[in-house]
């Protein structure tokens, strides 16, 4: 990074944390960050702020690994996520609408024409279809929100004039999270 980037860096930072960082803070991000350009540091501080992480952290400052190109970490949650596709296209099909976890991947799905479209393809046909997903997952990763996607049920429903899917989206967890804790149901009188 440039001496310009790096005061832009800690500007920024400190500005969002409210904190003022100490020479040997600064001294340690301008030697972690020397290789990395200004634009994509500063473009991936800018999302560490506006993403959750920034929020569950107490002292609310991206470390100099957060601000890192990280490809291998991005190819990994990529097939992560690609895998949490082929899982769900087996165990759940067409016919039920799901809901991702990660907005990402249902994003992801969307572009590629839809959960149905994309549950009617052949194994081998889904395998030619990864490398399309990796990429448009990389690309969206931490920018969607979740929502459901349509199954066949819902969009026939639709087609019918019937507002609602009688039985609500399955929920798709990615694989290599943590499971999510148990819903109590609320008592009806």
């Amino acid at each position: 990074m440039t001496p310009e980037g790096m005061e832009k860096l800690f500007d920024l930072i400190e500005g969002a944390s409210r904190i003022t960082m100490t020479p040997k803070q600064r001294d340690a991000y301008d030697v972690l960050l020397a290789d990395q350009d200004d634009k994509s540091v500063l473009q991936r501080c800018l999302a560490f702020y506006r993403s959750p992480a920034a929020a569950m952290r107490k002292e609310k400052v991206p470390t100099p690994g957060d601000l890192i190109e990280q490809p291998r970490a991005k190819a990994d949650a990529a097939a992560m996520a690609w895998a949490t596709v082929r899982r769900a296209i087996g165990q759940v099909g067409s016919y039920r609408s799901v809901e991702f976890e990660d907005g990402a991947i249902t994003a992801s799905v969307e572009a590629m024409g839809g959960w149905v479209s994309l549950c009617d393809k052949s194994p081998k046909e889904l395998d030619m279809l990864a490398w399309q997903f990796r990429n448009l997952y990389i690309s969206l990763a931490g920018k969607c929100e979740r929502k459901p996607l349509a199954g066949r049920h819902e969009l026939q429903n639709r087609s019918n004039g019937h507002a609602k899917e009688l039985e609500a989206a399955k929920q798709i967890p990615t694989l290599g999270s943590a499971p999510a804790l148990p819903q109590l149901e609320e008592e009806t009188t």
